[in-house]
């Protein structure tokens, strides 16, 4: 929790009771959002369907709390039947959540403040995790998860309080319309080749041939 039952005392003293120091964090929150870069726009976009997030092993992996095991939804996901994470981070280092009902269909904010949303950092950090935004839980609770109490869910009217449209302006999920599904492509016997691009061509020449290579100070392949 954001200790507000240990600062709450100290916090209606400075900036007044009736919950208005919710809304003076989340204000806050709001004004530094409107500086910063718009992260959502490089974030991957969700599956349209559980079924084909399921599928998309690269670049989702189920949450660790709501799913379709744990269930454990009511915090952040209420009325997700399965939810699942980007498996990496952006080249910002952010990434995305996708939520999905019982209908195995795509939950979005215009619906619900419980969906799946884009978070500015990767819940596990970033390379090399010593910097802003790249450190693992703490960054994204203190940019993403902390302005989602003090905006939504400790408001009375909660998705309908106008701080909570604050949160969305800045938090609003994808839809899926630019979802690109992963691609196939494999090489088998002497060699045959079927491309990322559906383009099948046998390669017979003498020689040694490198497919694939990477070297930098971080990758060798």
């Amino acid at each position: 929790m954001p200790l507000a039952w240990y600062f709450k005392t100290q916090w209606e003293r400075e900036y007044g009771n009736n919950g208005r120091w919710k809304e003076h964090f989340c204000h806050d929150w709001f004004q530094q959002e409107s500086y910063a870069d718009r992260f959502a726009r490089v974030v991957f976009r969700c599956p349209c369907t559980l079924q084909q997030a399921e599928l998309d092993r690269g670049r989702f992996s189920p949450d660790l709390e709501c799913n379709v095991i744990d269930r454990k939804c009511d915090t952040f996901h209420r009325g997700a039947h399965h939810c699942l994470k980007t498996g990496r981070p952006s080249i910002g280092g952010s990434e995305h959540t996708c939520c999905y009902d019982d209908y195995s269909q795509l939950l979005q904010t215009a619906d619900t403040v419980y969906s799946g949303r884009p978070s500015r950092a990767y819940i596990y950090g970033k390379h090399p995790f010593k910097m802003r935004m790249m450190i693992p839980a703490l960054s994204e609770w203190l940019h993403d998860t902390m302005p989602f109490f003090f905006c939504c869910k400790w408001q009375a009217k909660e998705d309908n309080a106008h701080t909570c449209q604050w949160y969305n302006y800045w938090r609003t999920s994808q839809d899926c319309s630019s979802y690109q599904a992963p691609a196939i492509g494999s090489v088998y016997g002497d060699p045959h080749f079927v491309t990322f691009d559906r383009y099948n061509y046998t390669m017979n020449a003498k020689g040694e041939y490198t497919l694939v290579h990477v070297d930098n100070a971080i990758h060798k392949l």
